[in-house]
Parts: structure tokens; C-alpha cells; sequence
């Protein structure tokens, strides 16, 4: 039995952002852009909710898109962090980069994760 909930500080509950977790079957999800970075001749982006998978246990990580209206962003790899958190590393395929708090679609390449 798995709840979508973990404990922090002071005894309180927090939604896991990572939904992979939780339902592996899940493709497609809205969410909002925590923060953004680049990288190089990359950018990563933090999302306050996440269907994409990192790479672990022989699997590699998930492939897919998020986007906004008239902005897309290919996420290339994924970098977790002890954390939790999972950075989504990538390119923009056209818009400009989102901002902070911005609304976005993810969602993961279904045939690729399902080869694995």
C-alpha cells in the first residue's frame, strides 16, 4: 500500500510531486514550473508535479514533452536529486522559455517507456 503523501517538517503532509511513482500508467498531467535553469547549450526545469521517470534500475529515464501555449520544451534526460526533486533537461523546439509559476502540460513518450 502506497500513499501519495510524505511527511515533512512538523509532523505535516505534502503531495509527492513525483507521480511516476504512484501510477506508472499515467502519460499525460498538467502542472506548474517551479524553476528554471540553464545548461550550457540546455535548460533544466523543476515542475511542482512529475510523470517522468529517471533512469535507475536498468531502466532508462523517461522522453516526452512539456508545454505551454505556443512553447515546447523536449526533455531529453532527467536529473534527480536526494531530495526528490527531478530536473527535466532539454531544449526548447519553439516558444520562448518558460517563467516561474508558468501552467504546463507533461507528457511522457508512452511507446518508449513502455518498452522497458
Amino acid at each position: 500500500f502506497f500513499a501519495n503523501v510524505y511527511q515533512v517538517e512538523d509532523n505535516m503532509e505534502s503531495k509527492d510531486h513525483r507521480d511516476y511513482l504512484f501510477d506508472s500508467y499515467k502519460f499525460e498531467t498538467p502542472a506548474r514550473v517551479v524553476d528554471i535553469q540553464p545548461r550550457e547549450d540546455k535548460f533544466a526545469v523543476l515542475l511542482d508535479v512529475t510523470l517522468f521517470h529517471p533512469q535507475g534500475g536498468g531502466q532508462p529515464n523517461d522522453e516526452g514533452v512539456i508545454t505551454s501555449e505556443g512553447v515546447e520544451f523536449k526533455v531529453e534526460t532527467l536529473e534527480a536529486e536526494r531530495e526528490g526533486d527531478v530536473w527535466h533537461v532539454g531544449t526548447f523546439t519553439s516558444g520562448e522559455p518558460f517563467t516561474n509559476g508558468c501552467e504546463v502540460n507533461v507528457k511522457v513518450d508512452e511507446q518508449l517507456r513502455r518498452l522497458y
